[in-house]
C-alpha cells in the first residue's frame, strides 16, 4: 500500500477490495475458518490500554500499543508480517486530538464523537454513521438508523484484565478493523470528553 492511499477513502466503499488498514492481519490469522467472528485482545496492560499489546485469534502478537512518557501520542507498532517494526495508527492527545491511519489524520471530535443527546457515540468511517451503544456487556456498533444487529457489527468488552475487540466478517468487508482497533484504545483511555 503507498503512502498517499486514502484508508479513510476505501472506508466508504466495501466493493474496493482494499482493506485501509496498514496492520492487516495475516489472512491463515483471520479466525474466521471455524466462526463467524473475528477476535483481538488487549493484553499486558500496563498499567492500561494506552501500553498493552494487541494479539492475534491464535494469542500471537499483533500490534504493540505504546503511549510516550508525557501521554501526549500513543502509537500503535506492528509485530508480524513485513511491516513488522512500523508504525500502524498514531493517536495524538494533545488538543485538538486526532488520529492518524496509514498518513492520513482525523480530529477525533468528528471521527468519534458524542450524540447530540449524549446518550452514545457515532463514530464515522468513509462518510458513513456508525453508533456506539452499550449494551451486553459492552459497547456494540451498529449503522446509524438500523436496528440493534445480532450480533452487533462490532463489540468491545472487558474481563479481567483482558479487553476483548470482536468484529463480524460483515464489520471486516466494510472496512472497520482499523477503526475499531483505534476505538477501543481511545474509548478505554478515558481521554474522550
Amino acid at each position: 500500500m503507498s503512502t498517499t492511499h486514502n484508508p479513510f477513502h476505501d472506508w466508504s466503499n466495501p466493493n474496493s477490495g482494499a482493506s485501509g488498514s496498514p496492520a492487516m492481519l495475516p489472512p491463515h490469522r483471520t479466525g474466521f475458518r471455524t466462526n463467524r467472528v473475528l477476535t483481538l485482545q488487549y493484553v499486558r496492560l500496563n498499567p492500561d490500554v494506552l501500553n498493552c499489546t494487541i494479539v492475534d485469534p491464535n494469542n500471537v502478537p499483533w500490534l504493540d500499543v505504546i503511549t510516550a512518557p508525557n501521554g501526549n501520542r500513543t502509537v500503535f507498532r506492528n509485530l508480524q508480517g513485513p511491516n513488522t517494526g512500523a508504525l500502524a495508527y498514531i493517536i495524538d492527545w494533545a488538543r485538538p486530538s486526532s488520529v492518524e491511519i496509514n498518513g492520513v489524520r482525523k480530529a477525533i471530535g468528528p471521527w468519534l464523537g458524542f450524540s447530540a443527546d449524549q446518550n452514545h457515540q457515532v463514530m464515522n468511517v468513509g462518510g458513513r454513521p456508525y453508533t456506539w451503544v452499550y449494551r451486553d456487556n459492552g459497547h456494540c456498533l451498529d449503522p446509524v438508523g438500523a436496528a440493534a444487529m445480532n450480533p452487533p457489527l462490532v463489540r468491545i468488552y472487558r474481563i479481567a484484565s483482558a479487553i476483548t475487540l470482536e468484529l463480524t466478517i460483515e464489520a471486516t468487508q466494510l472496512n472497520l478493523l482499523d477503526a475499531a482497533v483505534v476505538a477501543v484504545v481511545a474509548f478505554h483511555s478515558n481521554r474522550l470528553s
